[in-house]
């Protein structure tokens, strides 16, 4: 028997909030650092071809990524 789950009106809007959240961090993000997290997350850019039109290491590539999904999952647990 399949059970579908759905969600309460409040856990909807907290979801919605969270969301709002995120994107509003991620427009606030210094440049380098958003343009390498939407160049891999939104256009699925490999690590090698950020840093090619980033002009810079793929070190710093990943730095970059990794403090930025850092902030975003600080924001999420927050909200947990």
């Amino acid at each position: 028997m399949d059970l579908v789950r759905e969600d309460s009106p409040e856990e909807i809007c907290s979801a919605m909030e969270t969301g709002m959240e995120v994107v509003r961090f991620v427009a606030n993000l210094s440049p380098p650092l958003k343009k390498a997290l939407l160049l891999r997350e939104e256009e699925g850019m490999s690590y090698d071809e950020i840093a090619i039109k980033m002009e810079c290491p793929m070190g710093t590539v990943r730095s970059r990524i990794h403090r930025a999904r850092a902030e975003i999952r600080k924001i999420l647990e927050k909200d947990q």
